[in-house]
């Protein structure tokens, strides 16, 4: 008889992201900014919001990191370039350089306290959100959000180069969780 999965880990590579730094006190800018995306970006840290075609989640007080279809960020991207020509703000697509990995499953908030102290934190929160974390020493992207039947999932970027390794660490602690683990892999599109 097969174990339900409790956790499972998928390749996300379809999505995109971009990483964007700006002042709020430019108001000028920050409104441009905001039309182009078409909505508001959250300006509480940790939290994290739908805005346009994105989620946008709100890292500090000059710098969001916003995701959704590869496709849609570049052309956004390209369309901020424009509004940020003066290099006093910034926009710049993450895509190539940091692929997502999907968690979900009943076992989240377990692997979350497991990862790190941040992924303590990432695991207690009650309402979308995200946050720096650290795996293995490195340095990522981590979401929390939730759906329709309010059950947790999450989302972490990796730096490319580190995603090998970053992978390792993951699958190794989700199998310390010594629960059934699905890891799944997208074939990645054409470059």
């Amino acid at each position: 008889m097969s174990r339900k999965i409790s956790l499972q880990l998928k390749d996300k590579s379809s999505i995109g992201a971009f990483c964007l730094r700006l002042r709020p006190q430019n108001w000028q800018r920050f409104q441009a900014a905001e039309a182009e995306l078409d909505g508001v970006l959250p300006r509480q840290p940790r939290t994290l919001h739908q805005i346009g075609k994105f989620r946008a989640l709100c890292l500090g007080p000059d710098e969001w990191w916003l995701f959704g279809s590869a496709v849609d960020i570049t052309k956004t991207v390209q369309k901020l370039e424009p509004v940020f020509s003066d290099g006093a703000a910034h926009a710049i697509n993450m895509t190539a350089g940091w692929p997502a990995i999907g968690l979900s499953g009943p076992a989240l908030p377990n692997f979350l306290c497991k990862v790190s102290r941040s992924g303590s934190d990432l695991a207690s929160m009650q309402n979308p959100g995200g946050r720096r974390i650290s795996i293995a020493g490195i340095k990522i992207i981590a979401t929390k959000e939730f759906d329709k039947s309010s059950k947790a999932h999450s989302t972490i970027f990796v730096p490319r180069s580190y995603m090998p390794i970053v992978k390792q660490h993951v699958q190794h602690l989700a199998k310390s969780v010594r629960e059934p683990v699905l890891f799944t892999q997208q074939t990645p599109p054409p470059v």
